[in-house]
């Protein structure tokens, strides 16, 4: 497998400055890398008031060419060089950066041998290859133990890897891609993993602090293959003499760097995906009134904390269909086109309210049905417009979340935060979310949420901020 052409390219570089830049703030700063799937983000944020002071993205490019077409693969090793640039330049940037953290894109795995080496590329959440025949391993693995994972979990991406004989020679463990990263900045042969990455990866216990290991003998996989499990915010060693923080998922990540008041607030969070999730204090989860739907899930949040949490697949992936349609069309009129989603931010506000036409954007199917596919309907001989359409794209997207949010626990309520580059970019989107939710939206300060809450987790972790959550 080899990097296509277009990824050997260099890759720009988006920058935003929030607040002093080059110089420390009025308060010791930490700093936080994000591995997402398509970008890498960085922030620095002041410590006791959780302030983003400056923050950094670089556009990934890792993407590997597989042989199937449900294979999505990225080279970890180019990831690793990337968040290492990144994270130099913004300690050579900030002097006063006391403590380091790490978050990522959650669910994806790629193999280690005995030295900590990664053998294999990344398996992203995004791989299918456990949701493929029928039954599919995600099938098996849910009549087996009784757990019911989707497609990209690593342990069901393992699963499938140990059947078709795809594990590479001298695999001695697996790993997400922030914490082999972490590890390796380092020093560390064998990564920890946090209790919000090994609920990614399928067949973790809160209530025993680790994966099951009864599910994993039916399924024959041994639990050695998996990293040492912390719920706590532990430290893991130090990269150019700071503490780094065991690294924690990117929706935890989020949670902790866009929401201030986390008992009155939800936080939906928009990128290639999205989730819509709500904080429960230590214990709430046994609450009997607590009945959770096949929809969402009960995710770890450490020291006793969790996040009831619903996800879509598509999220903003939705509209970048949308807008690669709208491109591809001035394309084939001869036109030399750009990206066209200012162009559509304007239509879809102009169509909210306007009109009837609904999208359905399951497009990439849904946790309990990866073969479900989206729908466009209401269409009247008057309403099939570009406005229309953009319109009910957002409308679409609002109102899938707050499905999923209705099916949450969530009388405590009264504010939407809303995070992602989707929502700050595009004020018809914000209105629909507010409309569908019917709450107040609020947009955090910092655009790097998972970046900014991966700093504030390192900085609990230094023993330099108390409190385990906000």
């Amino acid at each position: 497998m080899a990097v296509t052409d277009a990824e050997k390219r260099p890759e720009p570089i988006r920058e935003r400055e929030e607040g002093p830049a080059g110089k420390n703030g009025p308060s010791p700063l930490c700093a936080g890398i994000d591995i997402g799937t398509t970008t890498l983000s960085a922030a620095v944020a002041e410590e006791e008031t959780g302030k983003c002071a400056a923050s950094r993205t670089v556009v990934t490019g890792a993407d590997l060419e597989g042989k199937e077409p449900w294979e999505k693969l990225q080279d970890p090793r180019l990831i690793l060089t990337r968040a290492r640039e990144l994270l130099d330049s913004l300690l050579d940037r900030f002097p006063g950066i006391r403590s380091i953290g790490f978050s990522g894109q959650m669910h994806g795995i790629l193999y280690l041998d005995g030295n900590g080496d990664a053998l294999s590329p990344l398996y992203t959440w995004q791989d299918g290859r456990a949701g493929v025949g029928s039954p599919s391993v995600c099938g098996r693995i849910e009549a087996e133990t009784g757990y019911r994972l989707s497609p990209g979990y690593g342990i069901a991406t393992h699963a499938y890897n140990r059947e078709n004989g795809l594990v590479p020679a001298g695999a001695v463990t697996l790993s997400t891609v922030m914490d082999w990263a972490a590890a390796s900045l380092c020093g560390r042969i064998s990564p920890v993993i946090h209790s919000t990455n090994a609920a990614g990866l399928g067949l973790y216990r809160a209530d025993e602090g680790d994966f099951d290991r009864r599910a994993l003998e039916r399924l024959g996989i041994g639990r050695d293959c998996l990293p040492a499990v912390t719920d706590s915010a532990a430290l893991i060693g130090t990269y150019r003499g700071i503490p780094v923080s065991v690294p924690i998922g990117d929706n935890q990540a989020s949670f902790l760097g866009a929401v201030r008041d986390p008992e009155t607030s939800a936080l939906a969070n928009i990128g290639t995906g999205s989730q819509i999730s709500v904080l429960l204090r230590p214990g709430e989860e046994k609450n009997p009134a607590l009945r959770l739907s096949p929809s969402v899930e009960l995710r770890p949040m450490g020291d006793g904390f969790s996040l009831v949490c619903g996800s879509a697949l598509c999220g903003g992936r939705a509209y970048a269909m949308l807008e690669r349609f709208f491109r591809e069309y001035l394309e084939a009129c001869g036109m030399e086109a750009g990206e066209q989603y200012e162009v559509m931010n304007r239509l879809a506000l102009a169509g909210l309210g306007k009109t009837s036409l609904s999208v359905a954007p399951t497009f990439c199917g849904t946790r309990e049905d990866p073969g479900a596919r989206g729908s466009i309907g209401g269409i009247a001989e008057d309403g099939f417009t570009p406005e229309a359409l953009a319109a009910g794209f957002v409308r679409g997207m609002a109102g899938e979340l707050a499905d999923l949010f209705h099916q949450i626990p969530h009388g405590r309520i009264r504010t939407l935060v809303v995070s992602g580059n989707a929502v700050r970019r595009n004020p018809a989107l914000r209105q629909a979310l507010g409309e569908a939710f019917g709450l107040e939206t609020v947009l955090p300060d910092c655009t790097e949420e998972a970046a900014c809450g991966a700093a504030l987790f390192s900085a609990r972790a230094a023993g330099i901020a108390p409190e385990p959550v906000p």
